[in-house]
């Protein structure tokens, strides 16, 4: 198994092939991704790296944490991120990780973090598509399909609440991970 990295997304744009197709692409910057630290089965009990990416500020940084990066002799990185690997596959501390490390046309594992909208209503948090709009409705004598959303229960009767119920609330951060994308490398 190969080390990933630690990439920021700046935008999306598209790329087109020769027959004149167009493939949406999501453009990364790899800010400076560093080789930090290993971890040993025999002092871990597993195979892995320790990356490191970004610049922070160095005065918020504590003691422990610039001893960890003087250590392994690198500039202090604003992200850590392991990565298990196989032993084979173990990269030197140091060593830096660029947009080489793969092959175009390379089928890849992306994971993220959405980004936190806070207290959302329930079409934006589970993108329901509401009632028709042309006149009034009385919303509680409709289906329970169309009204979940209002009232969080099965229908006007028996009233037991849903556990899993699809109504207002937090839509916080979540981790994304999407498998096997398609990356076309451009340097």
């Amino acid at each position: 198994m190969r080390s990933g990295v630690i990439a920021q997304k700046l935008g999306m744009t598209r790329i087109f092939t020769d027959a004149g197709e167009h493939i949406p692409v999501t453009v990364l910057r790899l800010d400076r991704c560093q080789v930090v630290g290993h971890r040993t089965p025999e002092k871990n009990g597993y195979t892995a790296l320790q990356l490191g990416a970004g610049t922070p500020k160095v005065k918020r940084l504590s003691r422990a944490a610039r001893g960890h990066f003087a250590v392994a002799n690198v500039e202090p990185k604003r992200k850590l991120v392991e990565f298990r690997v196989s032993p084979e596959n173990v990269i030197e501390v140091g060593a830096e990780i660029t947009a080489d490390h793969f092959v175009e046309g390379q089928f890849v594992d992306v994971s993220g973090t959405t980004i936190g909208k806070g207290f959302a209503g329930a079409m934006k948090r589970h993108n329901f598509g509401g009632l028709r709009a042309s006149s009034a409705h009385a919303a509680w004598l409709m289906p329970a399909s169309s009204n979940a959303a209002v009232n969080g229960c099965n229908c006007r009767q028996p009233f037991k609440w849903l556990l899993a119920r699809f109504i207002i609330g937090l839509l916080p951060k979540l981790r994304a991970p999407l498998l096997a994308v398609f990356a076309p490398v451009l340097c």
